[in-house]
């Protein structure tokens, strides 16, 4: 009997207390959403995109001068010191256990690895971006570089590109590239500046070429006038 009451008391207590936490709690929790809504600022647009050569120099240790990966010894040793301005230098890293990192001091477990950059002399594609470069050219006047496409046409795809169910759906976004790269590619004549446009396409290895004319001689032969971008 004793103890069913103080079990009945002590519940009771609990009821009492359960009864005021409510207040509590809701006090709490509005003074935590004017707190949040002080901090609460909205993502207008995420933009990716690709260093440049600025950019990468800023970012990079060093620039790499040096095509040999070992400094020179007149001794035959058992472990090669890394050349500096290398592609092995240590302040990109290190490969073993027992050598820490130039650039930050860390071991190999614990060093995230650094990177320099190498001037190229010459321009290079980058593979990865070939056929999004293709489909660019395919849609564009290659004399004045608007789109092949009227502009009423351009219109109604703006239209389609900015609305909220297309921007928010990947395969409707998609189904329209695709429709916009289908017409422009059956475009012979820009309807801007009146200018001949032909196929572009990627031949060999990293050249693209736009066959401006593709047409037959008197004999039958194509006869092609093409411009190598």
């Amino acid at each position: 009997s004793c103890r069913r009451e103080a079990s009945w008391g002590s519940s009771a207590s609990r009821k009492g207390t359960m009864g005021e936490r409510p207040a509590y709690l809701q006090l709490k929790r509005k003074a935590r959403v004017e707190e949040t809504r002080e901090m609460d600022s909205k993502i207008s647009h995420i933009q990716f995109g690709m260093f440049g050569a600025a950019e990468i120099a800023r970012a990079a240790e060093f620039e790499v001068v040096e095509n040999r990966f070992y400094a020179p010894s007149e001794q035959r040793q058992t472990t090669r010191t890394p050349i500096e301005y290398g592609v092995l230098d240590r302040r990109l890293g290190v490969s073993d256990k027992q050598s820490t990192c130039a650039t930050c001091g860390m071991k190999m477990q614990d060093c995230p690895g650094h990177f320099a950059f190498i001037s190229l002399e010459l321009p290079v594609f980058h593979i990865g971006y070939m056929k999004k470069t293709v489909a660019v050219l395919q849609c564009i006047c290659k004399v004045c570089s608007r789109v092949l496409l009227p502009l009423a046409e351009r219109s109604k795809i703006l239209r389609a590109l900015h609305h909220p169910m297309t921007r928010g759906d990947a395969v409707r976004l998609s189904a329209v590239q695709r429709k916009v790269l289908d017409k422009c590619k059956k475009m012979r004549e820009c309807p801007h500046c009146g200018e001949r446009n032909g196929l572009v396409k990627k031949v060999g290895f990293a050249h693209i070429v736009h066959e401006r004319f593709k047409e037959k001689d008197s004999k039958g032969r194509a006869v092609h006038e093409r411009a190598t971008f």
